[in-house]
């Protein structure tokens, strides 16, 4: 969609060469990385997802939210933040003291970094300083397999809270059981989190107000993403977007800063250090071909060690007034490496004639020994707004060798993504984009997806996934197993195993008598004869569904509410040839963001109606079909991201 501007910034590159940055009649300055990164230098997983705690935590007000760590992180001090560390009974305990970086008690206990060895109970006491309901959860895991079983109960005082119970966690059990609970307490009580057990993982959280506080919140003043970009730099991903927080005619970029992926703060606007790849202006005279274009927007500048030239693609227009829009994706080499001049005319990558839409926020990337050309094309959904399309060129082609203009058109993500970007972070490539805050109609903004890692598939395709070490991270232990006691057979023929489900009816659906909120959720899925099946989440009376589809020509992820007049699917996306029957399945799901992925190939991300925060989860097919290896998890939130 077309978006008016009135705010502009400019800045200097390395080169010295004043540009202007917009994506979507914008200005501002908006980087990127330089995408011909051979991956040489590949950053792995734990460097990227490195979340721990870098210096003593502050301290938190009475009542606020605080956890364990906050006592004990870069701390020798019991009671800080009121967190204690003992060992013994309820009744009857005595506190850890401090030697040579490590917490030890009398009877052999051992805790260091939230990992607790004790052959008696030993664990953590909070103080309540102020009168008070709390919340309090956690994840209780193993920290290595091996050594045993582990034991958690919960005490008030002397007293343990049966509505937790014991809580015994298996010795290889590293993902572990969340646990979540609700107390009053008054000034001095005490809470007591009591573990027994070798190599224990915990840390608790507590607070008088809500524990809701969701990856997807975007904690800007005015609550949206909008064209997000990225730069990774000294260890930092870089997160430039637009907002127009002032009303239509105020978009302006802000940058937000990450140096664990997931946990993005304010930070001030600094282009600084950005050299490679950046977007440009429609008005830079020197890059848009005024002898063939009227104009142009949501370009790209950035240098190709190839041809050792630098490379502009744009959005040029042909005609622009109401109805009457006519657009090339264009090409530009520079004369020279620098990139002052630059050739003429335009060599034209895609045309998009006759009102088919605007490239909007458009990309190319080296991807493996291929390169990718990628945009939002406007006015395909019901948001106005463009899904990833991309073309694809051939092994070792350069860019001026591929035909892109007969190239067949592929996917990335569903309609409720729009105009993600695919951004190089430390020689790996992620996908950013946002989602609209409202799931049947245009709105411009909103929250912005987990982090998707794309890569090339073996027939030269991109696929995307929530890689290894997110996957991890996201997953705050089982919330419950999947039993026949808590399984309803709501139609068709159900048989229930432990965390398995069969299903041999012509139309069957089953749902578990829990309700859940932010849930992550993996299951394995055979779909045998059945065309259609998935995951389900009533809410306030309505059926959402996770779905794989067979169609004609082959296999789709969709995410819908069948009985929904106004927009019954959300998203679609094909996902691969009718041959394949056996799926794996994650989903996250956080009121009405799903985010869903298979085979840790193809990713759909899906806005609903759903805005409840409780659901129950479910099951359903339309002929025979097993769900196999259930776990029913809890999403992580963005203070306990990092446990």
């Amino acid at each position: 969609m077309k978006k008016i501007l009135t705010f502009f910034v400019t800045f200097i590159l390395l080169l010295q060469i004043p540009m202007l940055i917009s994506c979507g009649n914008k200005k501002g300055n908006l980087p990127d990385n330089d995408q011909t990164d051979d991956m040489k230098n590949v950053v792995s997983y734990e460097q990227l997802y490195d979340g721990n705690a870098k210096q003593k935590y502050d301290v938190v007000d009475n009542g606020e939210l605080t956890r364990a760590s906050y006592g004990y992180m870069f701390n020798d001090l019991q009671g800080y933040n009121n967190w204690y560390y003992v060992e013994g009974e309820p009744s009857n305990y005595t506190v850890l003291s401090f030697t040579a970086g490590v917490w030890e008690g009398q009877n052999g206990t051992t805790f260091s970094n939230g990992v607790f060895s004790c052959t008696t109970k030993a664990g953590y006491i909070y103080h309540a300083k102020i009168t008070a309901n709390y919340q309090f959860q956690g994840t209780f895991k193993k920290a290595l397999t091996g050594g045993g079983n582990i034991t958690l109960c919960v005490y008030k005082n002397d007293q343990k809270l049966l509505d937790i119970g014991d809580i015994i966690v298996d010795e290889a059990d590293t993902i572990g059981r969340y646990f979540s609970g609700s107390i009053n307490l008054e000034f001095g009580d005490k809470l007591y989190f009591a573990i027994q057990g070798s190599n224990a993982y915990l840390n608790p959280t507590i607070t008088t107000k809500s524990l809701n506080d969701s990856l997807y919140t975007t904690r800007n003043p005015w609550g949206a993403y909008g064209d997000v970009h990225a730069y990774y730099h000294d260890n930092t991903v870089n997160l430039y977007h637009l907002w127009n927080h002032g009303g239509d005619l105020q978009w302006q970029w802000y940058r937000k800063t990450s140096t664990d992926m997931f946990r993005f703060y304010d930070a001030d606007y600094d282009t600084s250090f950005v050299q490679d790849h950046y977007m440009s202006y429609d008005k830079s005279p020197d890059l848009i071909d005024y002898n063939q274009y009227i104009g142009g927007r949501d370009a790209t500048n950035f240098y190709d060690e190839e041809v050792d030239k630098r490379r502009f693609i744009t959005l040029s227009y042909k005609t622009n007034t109401p109805g009457n829009v006519n657009c090339d994706l264009t090409l530009r080499t520079s004369l020279d490496s620098i990139g002052f001049d630059w050739s003429n005319p335009s060599i034209v990558l895609r045309s998009f004639p006759n009102n088919s839409g605007e490239p909007e926020c458009s990309g190319i990337r080296k991807i493996g020994n291929r390169w990718y050309l990628y945009t939002g094309i406007s006015g395909q959904s019901v948001h106005g707004i463009g899904r990833l399309s991309y073309w694809v060129g051939g092994e070792n082609q350069t860019i001026d060798q591929v035909d892109w203009q007969n190239l067949p058109t592929n996917h990335l993500d569903g309609e409720d993504l729009c105009v993600p970007q695919i951004e190089n972070i430390g020689g790996r490539f992620y996908l950013y984009g946002w989602m609209p805050k409202i799931y049947n109609a245009y709105h411009w903004g909103g929250p912005m997806n987990l982090p998707r890692e794309v890569f090339a598939r073996s027939n030269g395709l991109l696929g995307s996934r929530l890689d290894q070490m997110a996957t991890k991270l996201v997953n705050k232990g089982k919330m419950f197993d999947v039993t026949k006691d808590i399984v309803n057979a709501l139609s068709g023929s159900v048989l229930v195993n432990s965390n398995n489900i069969s299903m041999t009816g012509k139309q069957n659906s089953a749902n578990l008598s829990k309700t859940t909120n932010a849930s992550f959720v993996t299951f394995n899925l055979d779909m045998k004869n059945s065309t259609e099946a998935g995951f389900t989440m009533t809410a306030n009376g309505r059926e959402y569904r996770l779905s794989l589809i067979k169609e004609a020509d082959g296999v789709y992820m969709q995410i819908g509410c069948p009985k929904d007049p106004t927009h019954p699917v959300s998203s679609k996306i094909y996902y691969g040839d009718l041959n394949q029957t056996n799926f794996s399945i994650k989903a996250v799901i956080d009121g009405d963001v799903v985010e869903f992925y298979v085979d840790d190939t193809m990713a759909l991300s899906g806005r609903t109606s759903m805005t409840e925060k409780e659901f129950t989860p479910g099951f359903y097919s339309n002929a025979q079909a097993e769900f196999t290896d259930i776990t029913i998890n809890r999403l992580a939130q963005f203070y306990d991201i990092y446990d």
